[in-house]
């Protein structure tokens, strides 16, 4: 759909100019969706992009407290679930994800960060594993796990935007759905 395309090309440029999405960009793209369903099937259509827009909020929203992604990158998926539905959105999330993975990897070693990084890692994964025996040793129930940026300096952060419009054009266009 070529309305949904072009709320993902606009929501990169934003993402990649101010670092944030919009949020009138994304109520604009809600109500396009949820419209689009409604002419087409009616009401009975709210079985399609309700989910579609509920399952990323649900799913994404431990990434975003843990800041491994941003608030304006799971609106993105609720709008790609409002057009889409549920099982494009979860396919439309794993291959953002292995998109992602790809771009920062070129990134890492394009800038030569691979091994401070993978040393910050094995840091982090120290830092909550010694946190959480430590407060098993004292007796305290409640968890609090660090985010993996409180410990970072901000190296190798990339925009989730471009990979999430990659990888809902690979399906419309490979007809992965």
């Amino acid at each position: 759909m070529t309305c949904l395309v072009c709320l993902l090309v606009l929501a990169v440029i934003r993402d990649i100019k101010s670092c944030r999405i919009s949020n009138y960009l994304i109520v604009f793209g809600l109500i396009v969706g949820i419209l689009f369903h409604h002419f087409e099937n009616g009401w009975t259509s709210i079985s399609i992009w309700g989910p579609g827009i509920l399952i990323p909020v649900l799913f994404l929203f431990p990434l975003f407290l843990l800041k491994a992604l941003g608030a304006g990158d799971i609106k993105l998926f609720s709008v790609i679930g409002c057009f889409y539905g549920t099982a494009f959105v979860i396919k439309s999330v794993g291959a953002a994800f292995l998109i992602a993975a790809v771009m920062s990897f070129i990134y890492l070693i394009k800038h030569r960060l691979v091994f401070q990084r993978l040393h910050y890692l094995v840091t982090y994964i120290q830092t909550i594993t010694s946190n959480y025996y430590n407060k098993r040793l004292k007796g305290k129930t409640e968890e609090t796990i660090c985010r993996f940026s409180d410990l970072s300096l901000q190296l190798g952060v990339i925009h989730f935007s471009p990979a999430i419009l990659t990888a809902v054009l690979l399906q419309l266009i490979f007809h992965i759905y």
